[in-house]
């Protein structure tokens, strides 16, 4: 399926207070198309409210969050998907009641402007269902499609997650660990899902698990207080020395 080309997304200056609280202070980033960026730091550090400036749910005080040179402030959370900006959650939002046919069906008529129409027989629209078919193949669900999604194993589930998330056709995806309560079994699966995401699809992965991290990021942003205190490769962030004191710890001393 085809994803945009282009700058991709800039974070220029962005601030944020809840009172006197900065939950975000100048930061700046950018995830051009094919980055496969994470963002750690410890609990309250600010990258759900950084995510949440990206998609929209939360406005900045300061600063710009821009798609391809364009200022997205006027530009709503819902619009926001439209454009290519996706993001996964912590827990699935999946129906449970539906197929894993018929979740992917709603995603992307609502991307389309059909949200309405999702009742009407599927051999109606068969651009849809091509879509369909073609993401559940990429996530070894074909065999499942008209199962409830309900009936299947967590893993499974945040596989159809993803699967609906692509159906949205995204440029930038937000992964909000992608992984969590997924029985250690199961993981296997869903670290093969996001080593094969689409290659220009820009990627950031907010994560607590520092394996998957280290195994899927190209670049690693490191947030403290709202802050980001170092960037850099994977190499880079697992030697810096204030990060391993902060943060990592002694599972990454060189």
């Amino acid at each position: 399926m085809p994803v945009g080309l282009g700058v991709g997304l800039q974070l220029r200056g962005l601030c944020k207070s809840f009172g006197g609280l900065a939950v975000a202070q100048d930061l700046n980033l950018d995830l051009p198309p094919g980055a496969r960026t994470a963002l750690i730091g410890p609990n309250g550090a600010g990258k759900s409210t950084l995510a949440q400036l990206i998609t929209g749910c939360l406005v900045p005080d300061q600063g710009m969050v821009m798609l391809d040179g364009v200022d997205l402030a006027a530009v709503s959370q819902a619009a926001r998907v439209k454009r290519g900006i996706a993001k996964t959650f912590q827990i699935t939002t999946l129906f449970a009641g539906l197929s894993l046919r018929e979740n992917l069906r709603l995603a992307v008529q609502e991307q389309r402007g059909q949200g309405a129409r999702w009742f009407g027989r599927a051999d109606r629209c068969p651009e849809v269902e091509e879509i369909i078919e073609f993401q559940l193949a990429r996530f070894g669900l074909l065999g499942l499609a008209d199962q409830m999604v309900g009936r299947l194993a967590y893993g499974q589930q945040r596989l159809v997650e993803l699967a609906l998330t692509l159906c949205l056709q995204p440029r930038v995806l937000v992964l909000d660990e992608p992984a969590a309560g997924v029985p250690m079994g199961e993981i296997p699966m869903i670290v093969e899902a996001l080593e094969g995401l689409p290659k220009n699809l820009a990627v950031l992965l907010i994560d607590h698990d520092m394996d998957l991290v280290f195994r899927l990021a190209q670049h690693i942003v490191v947030m403290v207080a709202g802050t980001i205190l170092a960037q850099g490769t994977p190499a880079e962030i697992a030697t810096n020395a204030t990060v391993q004191r902060l943060y990592l710890g002694e599972a990454f001393d060189a």
